[in-house]
């Protein structure tokens, strides 16, 4: 039984892993990073960037506080992971852009995996993301419109 007050984030990264029965291979895989990076997570010879340690808590369902503390518990939720990034990607605009029509749902989808491809990110490719993601800006400037007339409203403005 690990001691997780004690224990550190390469023990705890080894833990959860364990716990969903999952090899280090193919967690690797699902975090799409080397397997070798991996290997030197768990053995606490290199540290995992933020954004890997949100794909693991997304991949592992365990409590984010935990993994980076050792505070609370495990807590490895029962719900049905997402299995790639495009999911990871769907479950996101779902929960921040509700309402989106599906047509403008798919244009933002691919204008944010193209901006994910190291190959596309020349300073002309950012232009052209940047002109097909103009219309999400009234998206965007709509709901911060709303959200500030909203405080305004609780504050009595």
């Amino acid at each position: 039984m690990l001691d997780s007050s004690k224990s550190t984030l390469a023990e705890r990264l080894r833990a959860a892993r364990n716990k969903c029965s999952l090899s280090q291979k193919a967690l690797a895989e699902r975090l799409d990073i080397h397997e070798l990076t991996y290997v030197k997570y768990e053995a606490g010879e290199r540290e995992p960037k933020a954004s890997v340690l949100a794909m693991f808590i997304s991949e592992t369902g365990v409590d984010g506080h935990w993994l980076l503390t050792g505070n609370g518990e495990m807590i490895v939720n029962d719900r049905r992971l997402p299995k790639n990034r495009e999911e990871i990607l769907d479950n996101f605009l779902a929960a921040y852009m509700p309402g989106l029509p599906p047509d403008e749902w798919l244009t933002l989808k691919s204008i944010i995996i193209e901006a994910e491809d190291p190959v596309m990110r020349s300073e002309l490719k950012t232009q052209t993301i940047l002109i097909k993601a103009g219309p999400f800006r009234e998206y965007f400037e709509k709901k911060e419109r709303e959200r500030k007339d909203k405080i305004l409203k609780i504050n009595g403005g």
